[in-house]
Formats: structure tokens, C-alpha cells, sequence
């Protein structure tokens, strides 16, 4: 007989949260603590100044639903199942803790929402409007880890034309928003969308064959320790981070890479930032 023990003991189990399904229309919705949709289709759903805790939804879609002013926290498409909201509100939204997932998102409206630390990895984004500040977010053209899998295809077979598991990014308006620490890469078409202008932004040229005479540039008449330190930069994080990307668009700032990648580009003599 078996003198194993068991040295925890179960307490309480929770019920599994009631998956939402089904039509909703034109109702203000009552929240329980936990918000859960599975194939459900919302039209005009009045989600405003709500706070919901968890929310999660797939294989849903959501048209014309008002999410202004809404603090969310969980996933807006939790994976497998992707769901889509068209021309819905989160003006004024917290989602900083609310992931976008693999959620599709059609004509929606983020004015002054909280997106800070948004990851957006496996999300698409078709003209939609972004206005006021927005910090630290990554805006991707594929997943991380279906980018690696492209990455490791190419190396094997020498083709890096897949489009295969690309996110749709276009038509989106920026115009009216600070980006901080805003990033778009993996392939975002930047001529796509309508981006800030003025002299606090850059276009930078992240060509492959750029980053090879930049760094040769800097070889050349960079410091030593000046010197060490940007090319384990370059090779560690901006090449691997953009590969793929033709361009980065980014703020201005006195952050030691870029500011001294853009002097030496300058450097070059060519107008390759913008």
C-alpha cells in the first residue's frame, strides 16, 4: 500500500464562468463579475463606464457597441476562437490591462483610451483612429512566433515572400496622437496609415544594407567605448527588432541608439531619414 500523501487540501471550487452566446441587440449590458462571450454577435450594445474584471471573448463579433470610458481587464479575443468589433467606441477607455489578443478591429475609435503596454501580437487594426497619448505599445505585421517560423523557413529555403499569418494593419489614424515608445514592425506599411507630422518625428531607414554602412560609419569615427557599446545595440536589439521593416517611425529622443544612429546616417550624406 502506498504511503503517499496528499499535504494540500481542496477548499472551494469555482464554478466555471456561463459562456455568452447568441444575438444581443440594442441593450445596456448588465455585467456579472466575469464576462465570457463564445459565438455571440452584439449589435449596439452599451458597454459605457463599466467595470468589468475579466472579459474574454471568441468566435464573437461586435457591431456599433460603445465601450467609452469602460475600465476592462482580460483579453478582447482570447485565441482560438478571434473576435472582431466593427465600428465599435473605446474612446477613453482603460485597457492597459485588457490584451487585444488575435481580436480584429474595423473603423473602431481609441481616442484618449489607455492602451499603455500593449502588445498588440496577433491583433489586425483596419482604419481605425487613434487620438491622445499613447506609451510603450508594439503595433506587429505577424506574431513573434509566426515570424520566427518565417525567419527559419527563409534561412532553410531562401524565400521570404510568405505572406502566410500576416496581420492586416492599414488605413489607421494616427494624426492626432503622441507616440511614445510607440512601435511598428514585423512588416507594417507605413505609407498605409496616416501618421503624426512635424519635427518631433522621424522616418528612419532600417535596411538591411543601411544598418551595414552605419555600422561601418561607426567603426570609422565613433569613441571606443562609445563604439562597443552601439554595435552590440545594432546587432542584439535593432537588427533582429526590425528586421523586416524597411522604415522605423519614431519620436525624437535622446536615447542613446537611435540618437547616435541617426547622426551617423545623417552623416552619410543621404536623406535617409525624414
Amino acid at each position: 500500500m502506498s504511503d503517499f500523501k496528499v499535504g494540500a487540501r481542496i477548499k472551494r471550487i469555482e464554478p466555471a464562468t456561463p459562456a455568452i452566446s447568441g444575438r444581443l441587440a440594442g441593450i445596456r449590458f448588465e455585467p456579472p463579475p466575469k464576462v465570457w462571450f463564445e459565438d455571440a454577435h452584439l449589435e449596439d450594445v452599451d458597454f459605457s463606464r463599466l467595470k468589468i474584471d475579466f472579459f474574454v471573448a471568441a468566435d464573437s463579433t461586435f457591431d456599433r457597441c460603445d465601450f467609452n470610458r469602460s475600465l476592462i481587464v482580460g483579453s478582447l479575443s482570447g485565441a482560438p476562437g478571434r473576435a472582431v468589433f466593427r465600428d465599435c467606441v473605446f474612446d477613453r477607455a482603460n485597457l492597459r490591462n485588457a490584451a487585444p489578443g488575435n481580436g480584429r478591429f474595423e473603423r473602431c475609435s481609441f481616442d484618449h483610451a489607455k492602451l499603455d503596454g500593449w502588445n498588440s501580437w496577433s491583433a489586425e487594426f483596419v482604419d481605425c483612429r487613434f487620438a491622445g497619448p499613447l506609451r510603450k505599445v508594439e503595433f506587429r505585421g505577424i506574431s513573434p512566433y509566426e515570424a520566427a517560423a518565417q525567419r527559419r523557413t527563409a534561412t532553410i529555403n531562401g524565400d521570404s515572400s510568405s505572406d502566410r499569418g500576416r496581420n492586416e494593419f492599414r488605413g489607421n489614424d494616427f494624426r492626432d496622437a503622441d507616440l511614445e515608445q510607440v512601435e511598428f514592425i514585423d512588416g507594417i506599411d507605413l505609407d498605409a496609415q496616416r501618421l503624426p507630422d512635424g519635427p518631433d518625428y522621424l522616418r528612419v531607414d532600417v535596411r538591411p544594407e543601411t544598418i551595414d554602412r552605419v555600422v561601418a560609419a561607426a567603426e570609422r569615427s565613433l569613441p571606443p567605448d562609445q563604439r562597443e557599446k552601439f554595435l552590440f545595440l545594432v546587432q542584439r536589439w535593432l537588427r533582429p527588432r526590425h528586421a523586416g521593416q524597411a522604415e522605423v517611425f519614431t519620436k525624437r529622443s535622446d536615447g542613446f541608439l537611435f540618437k547616435t544612429y541617426i547622426g551617423l546616417l545623417e552623416g552619410l550624406g543621404d536623406d535617409q531619414t525624414h
